[in-house]
């Protein structure tokens, strides 16, 4: 088993609504950006936009998924992943 597999085994501890790219995707960054020699956030920063496209690429090949979320799948995974809720709001009119 590879280091990049075993970054994508990392469970992801933040909450739904706050996810832009999967934590795999951000792991793999950093880690290839510290290989690099990267040692502030302001340099793993660049780094990532310098190597965007690469990076993407790596991503999807040990992945299999896409790196970033676009609007309609991050949409699709919430919906999926969060209970459905009914909410009923008093009404405003007298």
């Amino acid at each position: 088993m590879s280091i990049f597999n075993q970054l994508l085994m990392v469970e992801d501890p933040r909450i739904n609504r706050c996810k832009k790219f999967p934590l795999g995707y951000i792991l793999t960054t950093v880690f290839t950006a510290t290989l690099s020699g990267c040692s502030s956030w302001y340099e793993i920063e660049d780094y990532a936009e310098e190597y965007k496209d690469d990076l993407e690429a790596l991503y999807e090949r040990i992945s299999g998924e896409s790196s970033s979320w676009g609007t309609t799948r991050r949409w699709d995974y919430y919906t999926r992943s969060q209970p459905t809720m009914e909410v009923s709001l008093p009404s405003l009119r007298p």
